[in-house]
């Protein structure tokens, strides 16, 4: 038996234990969704989702990569994409030059893929972040990378 919880703005994994092949009718924002197991034993399923927002899925990555934020500087929006080689807790906020954070980004398990995230220079509470440097901190399970980035009004 499998239980799956969807989040519109993450992939996950889920364990499963069986002993014969299954077929499971995954139900995610409405969509009906078959998935089909051969094995016996714990597995591990990654569910994504195809149009989630603010990040786009490809291949699964060989290693995991953090490219740095494009444009930069930037108005209206920088693109940060970060390549995973394995299921991963992923953090990624947006800091001022106070140490307060202005956006979270993600803050959740993604599975092995390819995920773009953008930051259109709003804060938490939708209101425009004024012109000046930033500072986005990314954490993936151990890993932690802090970029620069400049927003221009």
């Amino acid at each position: 038996i499998m239980s799956v919880s969807a989040n519109p703005h993450t992939a996950g994994a889920w364990v499963a234990s069986f002993d014969t092949d299954q077929i499971f009718h995954i139900i995610a924002n409405g969509d009906v969704t078959d998935v089909i197991i051969v094995g016996d034993g714990p597995s591990k399923i990654a569910l994504v989702p195809e149009n989630s927002s603010g990040l786009t899925y490809n291949e699964i990555p060989d290693t995991y990569t953090l490219s740095p934020a494009y444009p930069n500087p930037f108005n209206p929006r920088t693109t940060i994409e970060i390549s995973l080689s394995q299921v991963s807790h992923v953090a990624m906020s947006i800091f001022n030059v106070n140490g307060q954070v202005v956006m979270q980004l993600a803050a959740s398990d993604f599975a092995p893929g390819t995920y773009r995230f953008h930051w259109d220079g709003e804060t938490m509470n939708h209101l425009p972040a004024a012109s000046g440097i930033y500072f986005l901190e990314t954490r993936v399970n151990q890993d932690r990378s802090i970029q620069k980035i400049t927003l221009i009004r």
